[in-house]
């Protein structure tokens, strides 16, 4: 695996906090992201 379980977990703490100042942008981030962990 390339990130651990705790680097995941303040990966999402800072998007979560990216979330809410820029929500298009982040789900976009997301998508790729979520794409790179499952491809």
């Amino acid at each position: 695996m390339g990130i651990s379980q705790t680097e995941g977990q303040i990966c999402l703490k800072q998007l979560k906090r990216i979330a809410s100042s820029y929500p298009l942008k982040s789900l976009v981030i997301l998508n790729k992201i979520t794409y790179f962990l499952h491809g």
